[in-house]
């Protein structure tokens, strides 16, 4: 392959979205860094100057899906009290994964693989900052809600966002990491069982 250069923008864009697609396709345990490299454009040496080995680029294409659902999420907040917000936040959650099935796929093999064992890298770190944004944004909106009357008071509010957020992510994964011919005749079923989990438990807080 001839030896391009590209600028340090488009070299990111070019391997984070080559990566990203193999790693939808194939999964992180069979993508290769050649053909990362080949969808790419680059040279294998050009793409070992980005990324030293296939973890990096992993957390980054992670970290780059968490920021763009946390972008949705922020667009999702317009307008309406504190408890609507919450509630469209989940609900762009919920939808950003369920309209995107390789994609959750791909994070739930992230997390079974990274899960406890994150390693202590720059870019793992970068990773948990973009998690940790997500989870403040909830946590946000459900104070919101209760300063404007719209959320009761609770004990302990912190633990109820984890709740609501891993209920939410737990059924996700449950109910749409599935094979293809069962997620056909019962896709919207699924997403009815999920939406109705995240109803019940914010209509538990709803002042």
């Amino acid at each position: 392959m001839a030896n391009v250069l590209y600028g340090p923008e488009e070299l990111n864009t070019r391997v984070t979205g080559a990566a990203r697609a193999v790693f939808l396709e194939k999964g992180l345990e069979k993508a290769e860094m050649n053909e990362i490299a080949a969808r790419a454009g680059v040279s294998r040496s050009t793409l070992y100057r980005f990324a030293e080995d296939k973890e990096r680029l992993a957390f980054m294409v992670a970290s780059e899906i968490v920021t763009s659902i946390s972008q949705r999420a922020l667009v999702s907040q317009t307008g309406g009290t504190g408890f609507e917000k919450l509630a469209a936040c989940i609900e762009t959650k919920i939808a950003a994964y369920s309209q995107d099935l390789p994609t959750l796929r791909f994070l739930c093999e992230f997390d079974r693989r990274y899960s406890g064992a994150t390693p202590n890298r720059d870019y793992a770190q970068d990773y948990e900052q973009q998690m940790q944004k997500l989870a403040a944004k909830s946590t946000q909106l459900l104070f919101e809600g209760v300063a404007d009357g719209s959320i009761r008071c609770m004990e302990n509010p912190m633990l109820f966002i984890a709740v609501l957020n891993e209920t939410v992510m737990a059924l996700l994964t449950r109910e749409f990491v599935r094979d293809d011919d069962y997620l056909k005749q019962n896709f919207e079923r699924n997403l009815g069982i999920i939406r109705e989990a995240a109803r019940i438990l914010l209509a538990s807080v709803k002042a």
